[in-house]
Order: C-alpha cells, then sequence, then structure tokens
C-alpha cells in the first residue's frame, strides 16, 4: 500500500476537492438523488462519481434491469437539469474478451443506449502484447525503451474511448502504466504524475 505519511497528504490534498458519502450511507436511490442535490445546492459540487451500479437499490427491485435503465435516465435528467456531471461506475461480466466491448457491461443494454460517454478501463496482458503489431508495440512501451519483451517498461492499462457522443471520437486507445501496490496510474514507469 501507500506508506500513511504519503497516504496523510494524499488526504489532505483531495479534502478541498472531493467529497465522500461512504460505505455507511444509504444507497438508496432516491437518497443519491437528494444527497447530489444537496451536494450541488450547499456545496457546489457539479462532478459526481457513483461507484458502483450494482450496489444501488432500485426503487423497483422486481425488475432490475429496467430499473437500471430508469436510473440511468434519471441521472441524465439530474445532469442536465443542474448542468453536472456523473461518472457512473459499470463493472464487466465475465468475459474471455482481453478488451472490454460493448456487450460485456453487467447490466441493462440501456447503460450503453443511454450513457453519453463510455471509458473502458483493461488491463494488458502479456497474451496482448505478445499478439500485437509492432507499431501497437511501440505505443504500449515506454518511449526511452520502444522494443523488446513483455516487461516493466510495457505500458500495462489500456484505457478505451468507447462511446463519445459529443464529439464521436471513439476507438482511441490509451497506454498507461499501473501500480498495483498503490493503485495509481502513471504515465511512464518512472511513476511520473500526471500534470
Amino acid at each position: 500500500g501507500v506508506h500513511p505519511e504519503v497516504e496523510d497528504k494524499i488526504g489532505q490534498w483531495y479534502k478541498a476537492y472531493v467529497y465522500v458519502y461512504g460505505d455507511n450511507g444509504k444507497n438508496e436511490e432516491n437518497c443519491l438523488f437528494e444527497i447530489m442535490e444537496y451536494a450541488y445546492k450547499r456545496h457546489n459540487i457539479k462532478r459526481f462519481i457513483l461507484d458502483n451500479l450494482k450496489t444501488i437499490r432500485f426503487l423497483d427491485e422486481n425488475n432490475f434491469y429496467r430499473s437500471q435503465g430508469l436510473f440511468i435516465s434519471r441521472c441524465k435528467s439530474f445532469c442536465r437539469q443542474y448542468n453536472v456531471h456523473i461518472d457512473l461506475v459499470v463493472h464487466p461480466r465475465k468475459t474471455n474478451n482481453d478488451l472490454l466491448d460493448d456487450e460485456d457491461v453487467g447490466g441493462s443494454v440501456d447503460i450503453i443506449d443511454l450513457a453519453d460517454n463510455i471509458i473502458s478501463i483493461s488491463r494488458l496482458t502479456q497474451k496482448m502484447y505478445e499478439s500485437a503489431d509492432e507499431d501497437s508495440k511501440k505505443l504500449m512501451r515506454h518511449k526511452d525503451h520502444p522494443t523488446g519483451e513483455y516487461d516493466e517498461y510495457v505500458k500495462n492499462t489500456i484505457i478505451q474511448i468507447k462511446k463519445n457522443r459529443e464529439y464521436g471520437d471513439t476507438g482511441r486507445k490509451i497506454y498507461y502504466f499501473f501500480e498495483p501496490k498503490t493503485k495509481r496510474i502513471f504515465k511512464n514507469f518512472n511513476r511520473e504524475p500526471f500534470n
């Protein structure tokens, strides 16, 4: 994990930027919207991250997939009403695919249809690296080490733009280094942070 002193510094930094509504809170649909409305009106919060869709208790628990679609529609209405953004984490169902596809989304098809943006994050496995063409391998590796086997210079995380309703920019793949110990993503193997 992260050294306690570093963890404390990170915590102090993000206190000014992030409000966390924790696990001990209610995860009922109406309650979440009430809390988001309050956070917007009281603290001017304009970006919400809901992690994750499977933990939310819907109004109609008898029709799970329909409830998911209605919840996504409600999120979109909330965003339009308050001019805010909601990032909704949706974990994939079990799959044999190396890279996630639309059909790998765990839940209702409405999640894909109604979302304005979809971003997938996947691990770059050794098998994926070895089967890639040389041009792709260059993108996957650190710029100072453009060739070689699957090693510490390979960017082990792929972020894909799967849907972008506003600009239509899809299919783009961005490669990064993920460090499991700290659960952080870096630009390169030297742990250079993002600016």
